[in-house]
């Protein structure tokens, strides 16, 4: 599947994300998150309203990701078992901000170089969900749940929204062969 249609199927998703998605967000929020067990991971302090102020948000700890999508990504995947999608989330999550400054700069060379990070982000997911199992419809379900829940964090603005649909902009019309990575996944240590 070309690229172009995965990123504008995410974008018409942010607007309108599975049902699946909002429920589990909700029961996130309802339910609150055992903080304590989330100290292990020593994660950034949430940024607040500070973190919609611009574009590029908090990165308190220079790893590459939002403190804000960083907090909700470990909020959302607490347990040590669900180390991969977390670490999934987290290479897509710097993949949707290099997407955002992207579209926001207009450059073209820095936007192809974003799209081969997300063609690259793509296969992690479908290892890290899906793996040799492409007949599991539930496995496929929860990527595409993971995917929107991440939609709504890394495009929690107006602006943020505005640049990335830039950067689809940029894309249309142009054409992406099939390209196999290997090592799509740049799963580290927790």
């Amino acid at each position: 599947m070309r690229l172009y249609r995965r990123l504008s199927r995410a974008l018409n998703n942010i607007a309108k994300p599975p049902i699946t998605a909002l429920v589990a967000l909700a029961a996130l929020i309802i339910s609150g998150c055992n903080s304590s067990s989330l100290k292990r991971y020593n994660l950034p302090p949430d940024p607040g309203e500070a973190g919609k102020a611009t574009l590029e948000g908090i990165d308190s700890n220079n790893n590459g990701v939002r403190d804000d999508i960083e907090i909700a990504i470990y909020e959302y995947k607490p347990k040590p078992e669900q180390l991969k999608e977390r670490q999934s989330l987290i290479q897509s999550a710097k993949a949707y901000q290099a997407a955002i400054l992207a579209g926001a700069s207009k450059d073209d060379t820095a936007i192809m170089q974003v799209s081969e990070t997300i063609d690259r982000v793509v296969s992690c997911e479908r290892k890290t969900y899906i793996g040799d199992d492409r007949k599991d419809i539930n496995k496929y379900l929860a990527k595409e749940e993971d995917d929107a829940f991440l939609q709504i964090a890394a495009f929690n603005t107006k602006e943020r929204k505005k640049a990335y649909w830039e950067y689809n902009q940029a894309l249309s019309g142009k054409f992406f062969p099939y390209k196999e990575y290997p090592n799509p996944c740049d799963y580290i240590g927790d």
